[in-house]
């Protein structure tokens, strides 16, 4: 009589029933940490944004603005732009400006409230300095926050609340 190899249907049903369970478990846990690094990369990339501005700033020999208001509607609309501000109006974007940085948000991440001295925007001058110092504040669908803090300095860090 021959031996035969293979796996009779019980084992296999034993290993998708393992299968599931161990997936049952995982997946929500993925999902929480997906929403967690959301913010993370959201609050990495404004670092990102006030770290060029303030080269940008130096390398035009001028002040650069970075306002979380581009429209000027007087609300937070999950965007940002950084341009030199090199006439017209001051501290506004006006036609012809350089644009340093444009984004948004990820998705799922809001921006929950920007403090620059009562302002939705800070200007960084030449020598790299900031108007205000100032805290911009992001959070997921989940609830959590992450904060990027500017210093008068031109220094920024994140700081998870």
């Amino acid at each position: 009589m021959r031996n035969k190899s293979g796996f009779t249907l019980m084992e296999m049903m034993v290993v998708i029933a393992i299968i599931g369970v161990v997936s049952a478990i995982a997946i929500p846990n993925m999902v929480g940490r997906f929403q967690e690094y959301r913010v993370g990369e959201g609050a990495r990339e404004l670092l990102g944004v006030l770290q060029s501005s303030r080269i940008g700033a130096a390398r035009h020999n001028n002040n650069v603005v970075v306002t979380f208001d581009p429209d000027n509607n007087g609300s937070l609309d999950n965007n940002y732009l950084s341009f030199v501000d090199s006439g017209g109006i001051k501290d506004t974007f006006d036609a012809g400006e350089a644009v340093i940085a444009r984004g948004q948000m990820p998705a799922g991440v809001t921006l929950t409230s920007v403090t620059f001295g009562g302002n939705t925007w800070v200007r960084i001058s030449n020598r790299g300095l900031a108007s205000n110092s100032g805290t911009v504040t992001l959070t997921n669908t989940a609830g959590t926050t992450r904060r990027v803090n500017l210093f008068e300095t031109g220094n920024s860090r994140i700081v998870i609340p």
